[in-house]
């Protein structure tokens, strides 16, 4: 047995600003694919890897495998229990929930989540990978989690709730996807917005996450429901909690990327919010804040599958 020898060294990168900063950076990297890349003649590109969760980034040390030494491969799989790990021949021990990216470039990019019980470190992962874009439309659930383990995706708001979703089931972790809708004047790109609720057990209540936008919601120090959002979204007494600092948007397949950009500054995502999650939707069922007739035929006319609840019967129904 040799002595391991350390391949880089550990740094954290503390404050949100530089975390965003080297993720972007690295960002060109996970959203090629690794035959877009190209390597200049004569040039000994060293692999390294790093650490990802919620606003936390960390340099992560390896150690060369020593000949005879044996170390996991990385498994085939996006999320995998913690333990230590071979990729390009180095040995990194991966006991942190949350997401590892590797980088030999310009042969092979690798990235995985590891779950044992942390729920929001697994929602942090997804909402690493995941950026707003439409490249992966139609993808199946299966094809979009092996290029996971290697790309970004690019999704909207819906199929990346679901998405998620699917992981969580397979976690045995219960959420839905819930949606929002607007009544002000309907346009033909931008009338509602779909998320995530995730059932927390400690808490015991359903929490609200956007992984589209990265975040999370609170108010008065306490997460916050689809319905208690769309109540505090009017009033923007509320605060938002970055569940990641990734690259949000794929500007390039999108001819309203200026719009979208809009989001990226905490003001223009508050005025967003505003205007789409004015009517809760779970289901395919919807309330209103107030009683408006008009209003409620409204939101029928949009689709057969709408269906009215007083408040009262929509909270027994989806908060019992």
């Amino acid at each position: 047995m040799g002595d391991a020898r350390p391949m880089n060294p550990l740094r954290r990168l503390a404050s949100p600003a530089s975390t965003w900063t080297f993720a972007l950076c690295l960002a060109a990297i996970f959203a090629s694919a690794p035959r877009c890349l190209s390597q200049p003649p004569g040039t000994r590109n060293a692999p390294f890897a790093y650490y990802v969760c919620m606003e936390e980034l960390a340099w992560l040390p390896g150690s060369q495998v020593s000949p005879g030494a044996k170390v996991s491969p990385l498994p085939d799989r996006l999320v995998i229990p913690p333990g230590t790990y071979e990729f390009a021949g180095g040995s990194y021990a991966m006991q942190r929930e949350g997401l590892y990216r590797f980088v030999h470039y310009p042969e092979k990019t690798e990235q995985r989540i590891v779950y044992h019980e942390n729920a929001q470190a697994l929602l942090s992962g997804i909402a690493w990978i995941v950026a707003h874009g439409a490249r992966d439309h139609g993808v199946p659930q299966e094809a979009l989690k092996a290029k996971a383990m290697h790309e970004k995706l690019f999704l909207t708001c819906g199929p990346t709730a679901e998405f998620a979703r699917q992981i969580l089931a397979e976690h045995k972790i219960e959420s839905r996807t819930v949606s929002g809708l607007t009544l002000d004047e309907w346009n033909t790109y931008d009338n509602g917005h779909t998320l995530l609720e995730v059932l927390d057990k400690k808490l015991r209540k359903w929490v609200l996450y956007d992984l589209d936008q990265s975040g999370y919601f609170t108010h008065a120090g306490q997460p916050l429901s689809l319905v208690e959002f769309a109540a505090q979204a009017v009033s923007g007494e509320y605060e938002i909690h970055p569940v990641a600092l990734d690259t949000r948007l794929d500007a390039k397949d999108f001819s309203i990327t200026f719009l979208l950009e809009t989001t990226g500054v905490q003001s223009g995502l508050r005025t967003w919010y505003k205007r789409v999650m004015q009517v809760p939707l779970i289901g395919g069922y919807f309330y209103l804040a107030l009683p408006d007739d008009a209003a409620r035929k409204r939101v029928e006319s949009y689709s057969s599958s709408y269906h009215y609840l007083a408040k009262e019967e929509f909270i027994k129904r989806f908060y019992p």
